[in-house]
């Protein structure tokens, strides 16, 4: 089965939606997290490259993380979940060879700018 995660930020205290929903990425089963990378235009959100420049984002007490489904996942728990993935599954970048828009960061996570979700 696999999952897409999204980052819900700006959300407004009435409502509870979102200004701006970010793809964290996808899971499969058996499979390293796959994480979305972005190229924002310039004055735009600095780009996300490696897990450091999403950990900054996800551990941001003023967002909140959804799966497709529209559930919620603390950040704790989502990232143990992530921490699994990465020692229990195969890496789909080095699986089907790294092209320009996928890369391994240099801490071992997954990432692709193509849209995939």
């Amino acid at each position: 089965m696999t999952t897409n995660y999204y980052l819900w930020a700006g959300i407004c205290r009435c409502c509870e939606r979102p200004e701006k929903i970010y793809h964290i990425g996808l899971s499969a089963g058996g499979w390293q997290f796959l994480f979305q990378a972005y190229n924002f235009s310039e004055g735009e959100s600095p780009h996300i490259h490696n897990i450091e420049d999403w950990k900054a984002l996800l551990f941001n007490k003023n967002y909140k993380i959804y799966d497709e489904y529209e559930h919620e996942h603390p950040i704790e728990e989502f990232w143990g979940f992530i921490q699994n993935k990465q020692k229990e599954g195969r890496s789909h970048v080095l699986e089907y060879g790294i092209r320009d828009d996928e890369w391994v960061d240099d801490q071992g996570y997954n990432f692709s700018l193509r849209d995939f979700s």
